[in-house]
């Protein structure tokens, strides 16, 4: 996508147009910070569509317009999945950001806060992940409680919400035993169970992956493989 993009950018006539439908990662990822710097140098956005899916991809795709102009403050055409509708967007928000994401928030007086903070999330909090078993599922979970060294499990992201999460009997048990994952280790298993004593604590839980943000808060012992803070 970035030699593609350079490359288009370069034989383009002075008030050529380009239109690229590519992975949305180039719009917001941190690794395409410099093409996105170099977009905006050379050419002017004439519109942005997101939140496609026109290919039934796994991942989303935008599409962008690029005019080979030299103007610095201008207006962009902006249609969020609806192609036929748009609003104007100032090319000032793409600037004002430390990483020049192609995105428009709602919530961008909050964001813009959260990017002039010193601090890192990593100041704050503890991140942990959760257990890995690796497939070594019959030594370590049961659906009964076999005895009082057997937690709850929750499973993985189909249990969690926005901000909660939900445990039932079908989900059920798991035993922390590191004497047995030690011996299961020795033997090639691929097993991280962590210290248990931080599922005894006060905390949020996160999945690994997900559309959006998505974290539950926990106070009870409960076991599970979701990224833990």
């Amino acid at each position: 996508m970035n030699l593609m993009t350079e490359k288009g950018l370069y034989l383009l006539k002075t008030n050529g147009h380009l239109s690229f439908i590519t992975n949305k990662t180039i719009a917001v990822l941190p690794s395409y910070n410099e093409v996105r710097k170099y977009i905006l140098s050379k050419s002017k956005i004439s519109y942005l569509v997101s939140d496609l899916d026109p290919f039934e991809a796994i991942v989303d795709c935008v599409v962008f317009g690029l005019n080979k102009v030299n103007v610095l403050n201008y207006d962009i055409k902006w249609s969020k999945g609806d192609i036929q509708n748009h609003v104007l967007k100032n090319s000032s928000s793409f600037l004002s950001n430390s990483k020049y994401e192609f995105h428009f928030s709602s919530h961008q007086n909050i964001i813009s806060k959260i990017e002039k903070a010193k601090n890192k999330l990593e100041d704050l909090v503890i991140i942990n992940r959760g257990v890995n078993i690796g497939g070594c599922f019959d030594d370590f979970l049961s659906y009964k409680m076999k005895s009082s060294s057997y937690w709850k499990y929750l499973s993985g992201t189909k249990n969690i919400n926005r901000y909660s999460y939900v445990w039932d009997e079908s989900d059920g048990y798991m035993k922390l035993d590191l004497k047995l994952e030690k011996e299961l280790k020795e033997k090639g298993a691929t097993i991280a169970l962590g210290n248990p004593e931080r599922y005894k604590t006060e905390r949020l839980f996160i999945p690994e992956s997900g559309q959006f943000l998505m974290a539950a808060y926990c106070a009870e012992i409960i076991i599970h493989l979701m990224v833990l803070w």
